[in-house]
């Protein structure tokens, strides 16, 4: 938690805001664990809270807003004005959604939108996924996702003809939506998520880099748009996306359904293309080079048997290469980096800065010098300096350190963008006071900064509780009059705040449940049918070959049925 409270003093400086995600479902034990927890972070300052379980909705939190969680499955206009004037802040929309889509609900709704830009994506719709928990015991809707669905499968006809054989079927490319960053802009999306778990320091500046980039060029090309936190990001190399962990790309169902949003052959991070093999030797292999490869780096290649294949760059003479242990390569194979390693000691060695324009005042009053500073937000701060010193003998260079030593805000979060001096006579000040004298005001200005943004998180924590205790809030009714297991409710608090919304039957959810048997483990937009062109609405569809329906996914431990909602383009995954 103290942890926690620094990151948000030093957030907030730059009024960034610090979000939590609270987003598990909790069991009965855990409520008071959890609500308690909930008070730990907003005495530590943080901005708003995302949740999943609806618990935490029925129980008495502190004042602050609360965010719905993608996991609370948010695809429909319907289910978006439930959680807005049920008195939630913001959505974090499902990662299916397509442009279109997005701007409908925002056309007809006054909640913030948050919605995926990149990263690894999950299969299922969000908050609907039992795989993991039915295999493992390990629930996705806890945070233990064990990613069944990173594994291969084959799929097979009722009479178990073979359809695709040890093929990864259920995992997915990584989301980039680089390119859309102007139209999700214009679309009405409040903030951009980036997902990031488990990734390494490498992973999290060279993106958030990249994106700042999109971003800030989107916000000028537009205009009209501010960004929500202050300072200027100076990353101090250039990002590429390709260099760091990804399973390739794919804009997933931005602009509708596409093919290329798959990454069957292997679930790992393949990385860049970068060369094709020329030749192999006893010690060393010779390429052609679309990339210059360095030592250390990592390759990777599919073998005859279509499996990922690792090597390790030992080090390169022109175009040779000598890896540590031979891999087993041919003529002509494409070569893969998925370690980039001169890029990543780079990303490792270098902090990326953010500073905050500030302009520097020093005038001549009666009696004293005043010393203000205005930043590119209108915070200002001012220091009063009585005037003890003496006339400079040398004025002009007086002059001058008294700008060079004001302007030395290096190690702080602020940057100069001008210095003006104001003065009837130049005093001789010492360089220590006017090193003195700046390291107070920055400082002045760095708690004035954070009392302005403490008045203004204050006014929006009572906004959103305000709205969280309306009527409307506590009634309004949700969009169903029944919840199957996959409504998640596995506490008595969360059953509660449904019955208030007008659900009259409500099942326990599936973490509460010993027997799976038909039940539905997973509803994603990825469909198999369409990937090997059985879709029955695609002109292309397979005319070579009658499959026997229904299709299953089969594992060495379990044969999956699964099922088809052609109507609204979804495959169900059932135990």
């Amino acid at each position: 938690m103290k942890d926690i409270e620094l990151l948000c003093n030093y957030a907030h400086q730059y009024y960034a805001k610090v979000y939590v995600a609270l987003n598990t479902l909790l069991y009965d034990s855990e409520i008071a664990e959890a609500v308690q927890l909930c008070y730990d972070l907003h005495a530590a300052g943080i901005d708003a809270l995302i949740i999943q379980d609806m618990a935490l909705m029925e129980a008495v939190l502190p004042i602050i807003p609360i965010h719905a969680s993608t996991q609370t499955d948010n695809l429909t206009l319907e289910k978006i004005l439930f959680l807005e004037k049920s008195g939630f802040s913001r959505v974090i929309l499902g990662r299916e959604l397509s442009l279109a889509e997005m701007i409908n609900i925002k056309e007809n709704t006054n909640i913030e939108l948050e919605a995926f830009i990149h990263g690894a994506l999950c299969v299922s719709h969000s908050g609907q996924c039992y795989l993991s928990h039915s295999t493992s015991g390990r629930s996705a809707n806890r945070g233990e996702c064990a990613q069944p669905c990173r594994l291969p499968y084959t799929l097979e006809d009722a009479e178990g003809n073979l359809i695709s054989e040890n093929k990864h079927l259920l995992s997915l490319k990584d989301l980039n939506l680089s390119a859309e960053i102007p139209e999700l802009i214009k679309a009405g999306i409040t903030s951009f998520k980036i997902e990031g778990r488990l990734k390494d320091i490498a992973y999290v500046k060279n993106v958030t880099a990249h994106y700042r980039k999109k971003i800030d060029e989107a916000i000028a090309q537009l205009g009209g748009y501010q960004k929500s936190s202050s300072g200027t990001v100076h990353p101090n190399f250039t990002p590429d996306l390709e260099k760091t962990f990804n399973r390739g790309y794919s804009d997933y169902f931005f602009h509708g359904r596409s093919k290329d949003i798959t990454a069957f052959d292997s679930p790992k991070s393949t990385g860049k293309p970068v060369a094709h093999v020329i030749d192999v030797r006893n010690q060393y292999f010779t390429i052609s080079a679309l990339e210059p490869i360095h030592n250390n780096d990592g390759l990777c290649y599919f073998d005859k048997a279509g499996n990922l294949q690792g090597i390790k760059v030992n080090r390169v003479e022109g175009d040779k290469v000598f890896p540590l242990t031979l891999p087993n390569l041919e003529k002509g194979q494409l070569l893969y980096r998925n370690h980039d390693h001169e890029f990543t000691q780079q990303l490792e060695s270098i902090t990326p800065n953010r500073k905050i324009e500030i302009k520097i005042q020093l005038t001549e009053e009666v009696g004293n010098y005043t010393l203000q500073i205005v930043d590119e937000d209108g915070t200002t701060a001012s220091l009063s300096i009585e005037k003890q010193y003496d006339e400079a003998r040398d004025s002009s260079k007086a002059l001058q350190t008294i700008k060079d030593q004001l302007g030395k805000f290096g190690q702080t979060i602020f940057h100069p963008s001008s210095i003006s001096v104001e003065l009837n006579s130049v005093p001789f000040i010492p360089i220590s006071k006017l090193n003195e004298i700046r390291r107070d005001i920055a400082e002045l200005l760095t708690q004035n900064r954070l009392s302005h943004y403490k008045e203004n998180q204050q006014i929006e924590q009572i906004e959103a509780d305000k709205n969280r205790h309306t009527s409307e809030a506590l009634s309004t009714p949700f969009p169903a009059k029944q919840l199957s297991f996959n409504g998640n409710v596995v506490n008595k608090l969360a059953a509660k705040f449904y019955e208030h919304h007008g659900v009259e039957l409500i099942e326990d959810g599936f973490e509460l449940i010993d027997d799976f048997t038909n039940k539905q483990l997973m509803a994603t937009h990825h469909c198999l049918k369409y990937s090997f062109n059985l879709c029955p609405n695609k002109q292309q569809a397979n005319q070579n070959k009658e499959f026997k329906n229904p299709l299953f996914l089969v594992t060495s431990k379990r044969r999956y049925q699964l099922e088809f909602d052609c109507k609204n383009c979804i495959m169900k995954l059932i135990y």
